[in-house]
């Protein structure tokens, strides 16, 4: 998530977990860890009243580019 000032200018930049990499190492995990999208879950409830999950975020079978 970035989000710009009225210029245009980045302020800030979030990071949410990602289910590909492990918590503490950023190693790329043999399994997905599906658990860490509850953050993504929570804010597209909150936001845009999606209060199921959406099952395309978890489709995927591996970190592209791994």
């Amino acid at each position: 998530l970035q989000l710009f000032n009225g210029a245009g200018e980045q302020q800030i930049t979030v990071l949410l977990p990602n289910p590909f990499l492990d918590a503490e190492t950023d190693k790329v995990l043999k399994e997905p860890d599906w658990s860490r999208l509850a953050l993504w879950d929570k804010l597209r409830a909150r936001w845009f009243g999606l209060r199921e999950p959406d099952p395309i975020d978890r489709s995927a079978g591996r970190l592209r580019g791994d």
